[in-house]
């Protein structure tokens, strides 16, 4: 319970920094290794971007879903972008590696993602409809 507890906490963490570009990161944004994901999210209910953090919705998703996967909780990433579709489905771009893993092993693990739905910090339901990650190696 408490290990859960903290992998949670660590991923919100991890989350904030990461959806605050401007501030200074504590932790290692990483280089190399990486995998390099694309997906696209739907919302269980419309989601006005001028008034939803979607940065904190997407970063939150695809981290901690990987902090709870990977044996070590450990995660290193570039963070989010995205684009909004016409259909009010979202584009999402990230990196992400789990310390201990392979690209692939993360590749493999995010793409398993595809057709889950997940509930984001602000308490919405995101399907992710689709997954595609390509490692560099």
């Amino acid at each position: 319970m408490f290990k859960k507890l903290l992998i949670t906490t660590l991923a919100l963490a991890v989350t904030t920094v990461m959806a605050l570009p401007s501030v200074p990161s504590v932790f290692n944004r990483q280089t190399g290794d990486l995998a390099t994901c694309d997906y696209v999210f739907v919302p269980g209910v419309p989601v006005d971007p001028a008034t939803t953090n979607l940065l904190a919705e997407f970063n939150f998703i695809t981290g901690h879903s990987l902090a709870v996967g990977a044996p070590s909780g450990a995660i290193d990433g570039t963070g989010s972008t995205f684009t909004e579709n016409p259909n009010d489905s979202f584009n999402v771009h990230n990196e992400l590696s789990a310390q201990g893993w392979t690209c692939a092993q993360t590749k493999e693990f995010l793409e398993g993602l595809a057709r889950s739905t997940q509930l984001g910090p602000s308490g919405i339901s995101w399907l992710i409809q689709s997954v595609a990650c390509t490692c560099a190696t």
